[in-house]
Formats: C-alpha cells, structure tokens, sequence
C-alpha cells in the first residue's frame, strides 16, 4: 500500500513538473534556436548580396526609393508596408501615430513613446531645409520596426525577405528598419537617419551619390533634445553626450595613422556600406559645409537635382554638379577648407572657429616681410611663401586674450604654460606651411603638424608653400577678443 501510495505521488509530482515551465524557461535569458523556416529566410537576406557593389545590378533590380548608401534590393518588394495588424498578430508592441508607425519588440518607455512629437519636428526642419513646402508634407509618415530579435519580425511579414543584411538600420520607401541599441540617444540616431534617407528618396528626388546621402543622414541624425525640443545638425559636445557614436573618433584616429580623406576620394571611390568610418568622413565633410552659407547652399541644390534612373546615373549626376559649383580657383580654397576643418575638429567645435580667411595671392619671401592677423580668427593665409630645404626665422609680438572655460587669461604669442591644447600651450602662436591642391593630395601635413611659433623660432621648411598662422585656443569656446599680432619672416642665409 505504501509502494503504491508513493508510486502515484511520484508520478503526480513528474507530470506537475513536466507540465509547468521552470522560471528560466519563461524569462528566456538565451535566445532560442531558430527553425529551418527561419533559417531560410535568413539566408535568402544573405543572397541578396550576391550582386551588391558588383555595378550590375538593373533597374528592375535597384528600387529606386531604397536608402541610397545601401540600397540596392531585390525585386518584390514594390508596394510594401509595415503595418500594425501584422505587429498585433505577432504580439510587438505598437504605438501609431499621425506620424509614426513604430512596431518593437522592447518595452515601450517614455523615449519611445515621443518619437511620434521628435518626427514630426524632423519632418518640419527637414522640409525648411530642403525649401519644401509644409503642406506636402503634411500626411507624410514613417513605419519603422526597433527590433531587439528579428525573428518575429521576419515570420510576420514585419521584414521582408528582399531586404539586403544590414547591422543598425535600413530605409525602402516609408519603412524604416533599426537594431535596437544600448544607448538611447544612439538609438535616435539611427531612426532620424534612416528617416532622412526616407524623406530624401520620398520627397526629394533621391539620396544620390553615397557621400551625399549618407553625409545627410549622419548630419541630421546627430541631434539634440533640450525641453522636448528637437535640434538636428548639432556638433557633439563631449565623447559622454552622444555614447557609441564615435564619427569624431574615427577621423581622429585615421589623422593619428597618417590616413586623409581628401575631396577627390568621395567621388572616384565607393564609401562601405554600413562602415563607421566611411558614415564619420561623410558626416564631416557636410557638417563643416552646413557651417557656411555659400556650401550650404550647394547641398541644398544637390538634394533637387534630376538624378536618373539608377544609382549610377545619380551619383553621377550629383558628383558632376557638385564639382561644378567651383570655379578651379574656388575649389583649390575648398580643398584647403576642409584640410583645415578636418584639422581642426574635435568635440564642440564652434561654427566661427572653422572659417579660414586665404590670401588672394602668394608671393615667395624676398628677405624680410612684416603681416599681422588677429586673435579671434581661425587659419590665416598671411599671402608669403616658402622653399622646401630654405631657413626661416619668425618673430612675433601682441598681446591679447585667451579662454578655457569660465576663464580668460591675458596672453602673448609664447602662450599659457599652465593650460595645454593637443600638447601646445594654449594661446601659442602657431604657423603651418600648406601647398594648395585641387582635392587629390592624401597627405595631410601643413595644418595638422602646425610648428609652435611662440614669442620665436628658426625653422627649415619641410616642404614648399604658404605661411598660415593662428592661435592655438580650445575649439569650442568662443573668443575673447580680436586683438592684432604682428610678425616679422625673415630669410637666414
């Protein structure tokens, strides 16, 4: 009897326990194992690689309002929509708005919840950017899938399969695809960038060339939200306000490795698709152009011209007006921008701090020649050139102020020794010698190797050409004030 009794408790408890999933089941710390379905349809993404950057793609092929850096899918997918039924049956989490479809798979947070108001804001400074009128825009809106496991978003119709991989996020039409992220503010990121690529190839005439598209996107990504309040197209203040974006970092790294984008290389060669590093110079290149009237007004052209039918044709077509906006003259000083710009940059660089004032003209130094520049400005072409090999002496005296922060000091060309700025003291004079170049040179000298020129120096010059000058003062702080340094070249025999 009491075998028995035993016997039938066993069994209970083995039935109780088979039937009732254990708490690990239920919080699925892991991911399960996907099925064979699954794991077609995984595959199918992958072999929609087969023709990417191959050149041959037609343009049955080639959607043509897919994101433009990374847009090339395969046929089918004309028509398709996100949609919140789709979302439902899989059991996602939906918030629908007059101006966003979002679908997750994450717990909606007070984040999530505004990205409806942070679109709609986009929407409005996308349209005043690009002079498009607000009423065209007014029913426009975007469906987008945060996704933390793809999986039921794929056995949901929520992701289709002609979709190319992609590691962050992806744009066809008005549907936009992100992987969820550990910052939130990175997360944003992605969403206005792909939601920029939208509105360009929904409103607009298309993304064009891959610098110009993907420099868009980044620019308008990278955003600030103060008192709900959406400002895109901001300079990152610190490396701890905008956490795994790093587009400044990656520049800052390829200077240190002697690597230099210059202008040429966005148009005779392809960016990589969902590569940081291609995403940061493109970012860079149309941040500083959206820091000055006379560029910004370039891109603004750019983004309304009659692209063609495919990719090739409007990269083409966007490449050629481009450089076509320049006069040769024009160009060169375009050139010494940037190398200048990208010399420059760093976290919270101010606008005014980036514009650099050339000489009309450069005449080779005839024994002695006495210039002046001011204090407040950035790179100053002062119009004497140099001969690679030849000994310079140069001599300088002012007075004037530099800032750090809340403080000011009073400075002389020797600089503040207590305070430092990339290993020079802060408020130094300092001198490079850059040759003008028509966007092909790789090779990165004059302003990021400046020489400290302080009170005085004796230098041979490394290489042939014009003497800039500047002080050395923190990017992001405005200066103190406009005060004029004299300096005296000299010939040493």
């Amino acid at each position: 009897m009491k075998k028995a009794t035993y016997f039938l408790i066993l069994t209970f408890l083995l039935v109780f326990l088979t039937a009732t999933p254990s708490n690990a089941q239920t919080r699925r710390t892991k991911p399960r194992q996907p099925t064979q379905e699954e794991l077609d349809k995984q595959k199918a993404q992958q072999d929609a690689l087969a023709n990417l950057g191959s050149g041959k793609l037609d343009t049955e092929s080639e959607i043509g309002n897919a994101s433009g850096f990374h847009g090339l899918v395969r046929g089918g997918l004309k028509g398709f929509q996100i949609t919140a039924e789709n979302a439902k049956k899989a059991g996602l989490n939906v918030i629908d708005s007059p101006r966003l479809l979002l679908v997750t798979d994450l717990p909606i947070d007070e984040d999530l919840q505004k990205w409806g108001l942070y679109l709609d804001q986009a929407t409005m400074q996308f349209a005043e950017y690009f002079n498009v009128p607000s009423y065209q825009v007014a029913s426009w809106k975007i469906r987008a899938c945060v996704m933390k496991d793809n999986v039921p978003f794929m056995m949901n119709d929520l992701l289709p399969d002609g979709l190319p991989p992609f590691d962050y996020g992806f744009q066809y039409g008005n549907n936009v695809w992100l992987y969820a992220q550990e910052s939130r503010d990175y997360q944003r990121h992605l969403f206005l960038h792909e939601c920029t690529h939208a509105f360009m190839n929904q409103v607009l005439k298309g993304c064009g060339s891959l610098w110009f598209g993907e420099g868009l996107a980044e620019y308008f990504g990278t955003h600030r939200i103060e008192n709900g309040r959406l400002t895109m197209g901001v300079m990152p203040r610190s490396r701890n306000e905008f956490p795994h974006w790093g587009r400044i970092r990656f520049i800052q790294n390829d200077l240190q490795n002697g690597v230099f984008v210059p202008l040429n290389e966005f148009f005779t060669t392809e960016l990589k698709s969902q590569d940081n590093r291609s995403y940061a110079w493109a970012w860079a290149l149309v941040w500083m152009m959206n820091s000055q009237p006379q560029y910004k007004a370039i891109l603004q052209r750019l983004a309304v011209v009659e692209q063609g039918k495919n990719y090739a044709q409007r990269a083409q077509n966007v490449n050629k007006m481009f450089r076509e906006s320049f006069t040769d003259d024009q160009w060169r000083q375009f050139s010494t921008q940037w190398e200048a710009f990208i010399s420059d940059l760093e976290y919270g660089l101010n606008p005014e701090f980036c514009r650099i004032e050339d000489a009309p003209s450069v005449t080779p130094l005839n024994k002695q020649s006495f210039q002046t520049i001011r204090s407040d400005k950035d790179w100053q072409n002062v119009g004497v050139g140099v001969e690679k090999g030849k000994k310079y002496s140069i001599k300088a005296m002012g007075e004037y102020s530099v800032c750090a922060g809340e403080k000011t000091w009073p400075c002389e060309p020797n600089g503040i020794t207590i305070r430092y700025f990339r290993q020079k003291p802060l408020g130094a004079l300092l001198a490079a010698i850059v040759t003008p170049n028509d966007g092909e040179n790789s090779q990165l000298e004059g302003f990021n190797k400046p020489i400290v020129v302080g009170n005085s120096v004796q230098f041979t010059a490394p290489q042939s050409g014009a003497l800039w000058f500047k002080i050395n003062r923190l990017p992001n702080v405005t200066p103190a004030d406009g005060s004029v340094i004299k300096i005296i070249i000299e010939d040493i025999p």
